[in-house]
């Protein structure tokens, strides 16, 4: 369980926010995105990470920090996540949506708001609910505060069930999503999802439901058959789109 809490934080989590960062970070600012050597060695870096946690380097617990049992630091380690997916997700769909309307010449009074003063204030109200349950998770404080992870708290519900809907559909599903987003954009794609990436995210916000809402294993094998569909789905369309050329970069003479 320590391992399949890590990875999904420190493995899958990070590896994504960091992809998101080292493509939009250029964007943002003009300067070159890291590429040959600095960008294997990270990568070798997070690998070698993934496989001392896994023990496949045979290195024992205080090698690898020791994952141990203390759910504060589970806990941490999933308001870190949550933070900057909140921050990210709340400016840029927006902004997506709104590039998408424009398009279509929708009413000006139906266009997104752009990431202003209340989203700012929603964003200081996670942080301080993030942190009262870091250090009481189980009072009524933070029950009232987070409400949907909060029922376990106020109501009978196992704790698992929020870290399941949090992790599998909220890291999950914006992930996912921002990396279909990503890949179309920067490769010089249509923004057009089509079917397989539909079915691909619907399988991975499929697989929250399923984990919470079905009990014992059959829920457990039938949540991973999803999850894994969706982003096998997804590694299936993108692996060409990420490996041919980008058809945006072609000079007007084919060449």
């Amino acid at each position: 369980m320590n391992w399949h809490i890590h990875e999904l934080l420190f493995g899958y989590s990070s590896a994504v926010i960091a992809g998101f960062l080292f493509t939009a970070i250029p964007n943002w600012t003009g300067c070159m995105p890291a590429r040959g050597w600095p960008l294997m060695e990270l990568t070798a870096l997070w690998l070698i990470g993934r496989l001392a946690v896994a023990g496949a380097l045979g290195l024992g617990p205080v090698a690898v920090m020791v994952v141990g049992t203390a759910d504060c630091r589970r806990r941490l380690g999933f308001a870190m996540v949550v933070m900057p997916i909140m921050l990210i997700g709340g400016w840029i769909i927006p902004s997506f949506t709104r590039n998408r309307l424009v398009k279509q010449s929708p009413e000006p009074g139906l266009l997104p708001v752009p990431f202003g003063r209340f989203d700012a204030v929603s964003l200081d109200g996670v942080l301080l609910a993030l942190t009262v349950w870091m250090i009481w998770p189980m009072s009524l404080p933070t029950g009232v505060l987070l409400v949907a992870l909060g029922l376990s708290a106020l109501a009978d519900v196992p704790p698992a069930t929020g870290f399941h809907l949090l992790g599998i559909g909220g890291f999950g599903g914006m992930t996912v999503a921002v990396m279909m987003r990503a890949s179309l954009g920067h490769t010089g794609r249509a923004l057009e999802a089509g079917a397989a990436l539909t079915l691909a995210f619907a399988c991975v916000a499929l697989a929250a439901v399923v984990r919470v809402a079905v009990p014992g294993l059959a829920g457990l094998w039938i949540a991973a058959t999803l999850w894994t569909a969706g982003f096998g789905l997804f590694v299936w369309h993108f692996a060409p789109v990420l490996t041919l050329p980008n058809p945006a970069r072609r000079q007007p003479n084919g060449r």
